[in-house]
């Protein structure tokens, strides 16, 4: 991402951004409420951050497969895993806020497009542990280390790791889990590659899905991408986060929403009392 467009695209961002202080829908108000601004520690947490230390200290070189866009920190082709824990997983925040997201929905089905270590498949499924969750990951030095630390953080039922292409992989794997009610799409931030990979995901989308697209402002094709799923018919509200945007859909909402959403200390004068 270019200095000037990570400038251009906060400061438009923040213009659009609204608080919960401008939030009147009820079902929006829940996902902000309950999901959003939700601090409550789980003790799970502890674990999950345990196993980030982990990577973060681990100096193995791995050989880092090109799979998608990443960062430009991965142009050499070996790599430390502590590189790789540093440029690549989600920071505690968005792991919370994936937890309290599943904790919501109570998913039956969860796909994730990108398990890199595993930090954000452990947040999502330590939400919902009744879930079946199903992460798809094409690089397997990656994968043999996010499975190991799933299998410590969940000593029964866990998330299973599909590794491949998802190309080769993502017509099986909709096939077979057959409904989806939670999505988080955090493996190939292309323009063409998130909307493709949205309309394989679709049809397959039950009536209250939430699908998370990751790095939505990360390069102006990721931009481009998520302001195009934005006008899909189906979604009934999007969420523009900045870092991630959410795509709703529930028969709760009847008029199709947009909404940028900012803390309220970064627009104080949204508060309403002025």
């Amino acid at each position: 991402m270019s200095h000037f467009f990570k400038i251009r695209s906060l400061w438009k961002y923040y213009r659009q951004a609204r608080t919960r202080y401008d939030v009147h829908s009820p079902y929006l108000s829940d996902l902000v409420e309950s999901v959003i601004r939700n601090r409550k520690h789980a003790p799970i947490f502890d674990s999950i951050e345990a196993q980030r230390k982990m990577f973060l200290r681990d100096q193995e070189l791995i050989r880092k497969q090109p799979f998608g866009a990443g960062s430009h920190a991965f142009e050499r082709p070996l790599v430390k895993v502590s590189k790789v824990a540093e440029m690549s997983l989600a920071p505690r925040c968005h792991g919370m806020l994936y937890h309290h997201l599943a904790s919501m929905l109570r998913p039956r089905n969860v796909l994730e497009l990108g398990t890199s270590l595993g930090i954000s498949t452990a947040y999502l499924f330590s939400g919902w542990p009744h879930a079946n969750l199903v992460s798809l990951e094409g690089d397997e030095n990656l994968v043999s280390r996010a499975a190991a630390s799933l299998q410590t953080l969940f000593s029964e039922q866990r998330p299973k790791i599909v590794l491949g292409a998802f190309s080769q992989n993502l017509p099986w794997v909709l096939a077979e889990l057959r409904e989806l009610d939670l999505v988080l799409i955090d493996g190939d931030h292309r323009y063409q590659a998130t909307l493709d990979y949205y309309q394989q995901i679709k049809p397959y989308l039950s009536k209250h899905a939430i699908v998370v697209i990751h790095d939505i402002h990360w390069s102006a094709g990721m931009s481009k991408a998520w302001s195009e799923l934005q006008k899909d018919k189906e979604v009934k509200l999007s969420v523009d986060l900045y870092k991630m945007g959410l795509l709703c859909r529930s028969e709760a909402l009847t008029v199709k929403q947009s909404y940028t959403y900012l803390p309220w200390m970064f627009k104080p004068w949204r508060v309403g009392l002025f």
